[in-house]
């Protein structure tokens, strides 16, 4: 495969990516490419990222409840399973 046909895929994806409307998927505001990277951009986490929220000890955090965790992490199920059908 080509740059060119990494480029189209990448292409066709993000616009798959761009029509997905579901409330655990956050949305995709813009793409662009520089150089052979591929950028998104989405909205800001007001609340920080994902790496912040992994280092911080579960008590400290909103899923500090079994209950919490479980229906946060069915929402992710929820939206992997919206992004592969």
């Amino acid at each position: 495969m080509t740059l060119k046909d990494d480029h189209q895929k990448e292409l066709k994806n993000l616009a798959i990516l761009n029509q997905l409307k579901h409330p655990n998927i956050v949305e995709l505001l813009a793409s662009y490419t520089h150089g052979t990277r591929h950028n998104l951009l989405f909205p800001l986490a007001e609340t920080g990222n994902l790496a912040g929220l992994l280092a911080t000890e579960r008590h400290a955090t909103e899923f500090e409840s079994d209950e919490t965790l479980l229906i946060a992490l069915a929402g992710l199920s929820s939206g992997i399973k919206h992004v592969h059908d």
